[in-house]
């Protein structure tokens, strides 16, 4: 143990916490410890830098001179001649062949140095702050840079090797079921349509080929956007999906959802049979793709989604399948993919958390039960397998979801800055093991409870800083939603008295505001380019503020339907591109475009059954987009999660 202790001390690594390093850097400074700061640096250059693309080496040679540089200034601020001196003495033969050095080997002789033009705007707090910020955010990139060790990788490699063996295993339970409900003669018959609607299908496809190749070299093939909008979006004699024949031309041809197919089968069998040219049955084609849907119980299919708008299918998205998943009991309060997508963890009001995969269909891998209410959920930085979760009780989860079990537990133990509170949100950070911890704490007298912004250490589950809310001193402020920048070094958040804030996470201090809503931020998420902050209010409004400019309103939207009251956390989704979001609405899920103006209807989700208040309302929403396809949920208040497949055209 002592060994161990004894290396811990000397670790030049610091844990690979970018911050930790940072403040390392610094002390050899203000220690005037140029050998150590020497060694320190030639030890980040050879284990971390050296792994780097080599575009990257003049911004790291740049930021090894400005360090430097740093050195002699405070030494000049600290009135150490002597330690100046000794730095040119022992650096002259590796810095004098250097043009940024020229001049400042005449830095001993000037007197002054911090009124000098030359040498002025190295004594300011600007540029040493912008100086360690900058090394921050190489430290932090390179740490995402770098490939871990193949050891480090073994069990996110055999976690995957497991999930694809049972994705095979899954496939094949399915094909046996279809071999034995199906005689040989009802599989032939089935087999043989099949065979001849789908040579119909491509038929039309390659006739669209043979035409584009007389016409032009670029339209000679049809993508797999266009092949499934074929085979998927309305075409004759289609099976796919149990689509039907539509009246109208390929212009405003239309899509319907596996949902509607069985409530319209009736009507369009006459429609159907009067206008193929092959195969006037399509019964055996509906019994094959009811047996091949996906069940989410043993006893019964997924249930209908309700009424589904029916969208044009030249739009950007079209909607594939949708079904609903029936793994909880109560009210949904979050749903979040990991990283990847692989896996979704979803938590309710009754304090159950579900880990579960929605490919090649839902399957729930593991469970966790809290003792009070779940209100947030989220994955661990870069990693697969955990996540944090916060109850309403006040604590704080660690979960692996491969080992099925809670790795340590923060809450009302003795000491922990968590005693006596309620948990509001929870936001891991992207770059360092630690997360953001939205509290708030009772007031004795029974007035409004007293908001924290917690900053805790994954590792060692200590609080590492607390962040300051400074609000009306009438009321206090509580956040309720917030999110971190790509890398983790600044905090937007959103609170009950409508402003935003903007956090410097390492001084743990405010630097920027402005008022966003009246009344509650309920949810806010920044852009993709992080230039652009998107927040939706209590007061029923959806905008976009300029990070850039101070919270500059770039736009302004009223939603066109009321939001359920006391909901917060994740109300609206954006896909990878940053130009669509999904909303949550309280009787229908839309996704809409960004544009400069504000939102323009794209697609519904469905209307939400009961809706306007006479029933089941969405709760939390999130989308995972991959390549072409991508898949959004959301969790609905009497429990059931609403799983929609989308195709980008």
């Amino acid at each position: 143990m002592k060994a161990l202790d004894n290396e811990l001390k000397a670790d030049k690594d610091k844990g690979f916490r970018a911050d930790r390093i940072v403040d390392q850097i610094v002390i050899f400074i203000n220690s005037y410890d140029l050998i150590a700061l020497r060694d320190f640096w030639t030890n980040l250059d050879q284990k971390m830098f050296s792994k780097l693309d080599a575009h990257f080496t003049p911004a790291i040679r740049k930021l090894e001179s400005s360090v430097l540089k740093f050195y002699v200034i405070n030494t000049v601020s600290n009135n150490k001649t002597d330690k100046m001196l000794e730095f040119f003495s022992k650096m002259s033969s590796e810095l004098q062949g250097q043009p940024e050095w020229k001049e400042w080997f005449a830095l001993p002789y000037v007197r002054n140095p911090e009124e000098s033009h030359i040498f002025a705007v190295y004594f300011t707090r600007h540029w040493q702050d912008t100086l360690l910020a900058s090394l921050h955010n190489l430290l932090a990139l390179t740490f995402q840079s770098i490939p871990p060790p193949t050891l480090a990788s073994f069990e996110d490699e055999a976690v995957k090797m497991r999930r694809l063996i049972e994705e095979v295993e899954t496939l094949k339970a399915k094909l046996a079921s279809l071999g034995v409900q199906d005689n040989a003669e009802g599989r032939s018959n089935v087999v043989e349509q099949s065979r001849t609607e789908l040579m119909d299908d491509f038929y039309i496809i390659g006739k669209r080929e043979t035409v584009s190749a007389t016409t032009s070299v670029e339209n000679q093939s049809l993508s797999l956007k266009n092949i499934m909008r074929n085979i998927s979006g309305g075409i004759p004699t289609s099976p796919i999906l149990g689509r039907k024949q539509q009246l109208q031309t390929s212009s405003s041809r239309r899509f319907v959802t596996s949902s509607s197919v069985d409530e319209k089968r009736s009507s369009s069998k006459t429609r159907v049979s009067s206008q193929r040219s092959i195969g006037a049955d399509t019964s055996p084609i509906q019994k094959l793709e009811n047996k091949a849907s996906p069940k989410f119980k043993d006893s019964e299919q997924p249930t209908d989604v309700g009424d589904t708008k029916i969208p044009e299918t030249d739009g950007p998205y079209l909607l594939l399948s949708q079904e609903v998943q029936e793994i909880h009991n109560s009210a949904i309060t979050q749903c979040k993919f990991n990283n990847s997508g692989s896996l979704v963890a979803s938590g309710d009001v009754d304090g159950v958390v579900k880990v579960w995969s929605t490919s090649p269909a839902p399957k729930v891998l593991a469970t966790f039960q809290c003792k009070s209410n779940v209100v947030a959920i989220d994955w661990l930085g870069k990693h697969e397998r955990f996540f944090i979760l916060g109850t309403k009780a006040g604590s704080v989860y660690l979960c692996d979801s491969a080992e099925k079990k809670v790795v340590w537990e923060l809450g009302n133990q003795p000491g922990s800055p968590l005693k006596d509170s309620r948990v509001l949100y929870v936001c891991c950070s992207p770059s360092e093991p630690q997360i953001v911890c939205s509290v708030a704490f009772p007031v004795p007298n029974g007035g409004d409870p007293q908001g924290k912004l917690f900053l805790l250490d994954v590792k060692s589950r200590k609080l590492e800083r607390s962040l300051s809310l400074i609000g009306d001193s009438s009321h206090s402020v509580l956040v309720g939603c917030c999110t971190y920048n790509h890398n983790g070094q600044l905090l937007v958040a959103g609170a009950t008295d409508g402003v935003v804030r903007i956090f410097d996470i390492r001084k743990g201090e405010c630097f920027d505001s402005w008022l966003a809503h009246e009344g509650s931020v309920l949810s806010l998420q920044l852009s993709a380019d992080f230039t652009s902050c998107f927040t939706l209010g209590q007061d029923g409004k959806f905008c976009q503020r300029n990070l850039n400019q101070s919270g500059h309103r770039v736009w302004e939207t009223t939603l066109p339907e009321p939001l359920a009251s006391g909901i917060h956390g994740q109300l609206f989704t954006f896909d990878q591109t940053g130009h669509f979001v999904l909303i949550c609405g309280r009787t229908e899920d839309s996704i809409n475009q960004v544009n400069p103006q504000g939102l323009s209807p794209v697609l519904s989700l469905g209307m939400n059954k009961g809706g306007g208040g006479q029933g089941a309302f969405s709760t939390a929403v999130d989308w995972c987009s991959a390549n072409d396809c991508s898949t959004c949920l959301v969790g609905m208040s009497d429990g059931k999660i609403k799983i929609s497949t989308l195709l980008q055209q």
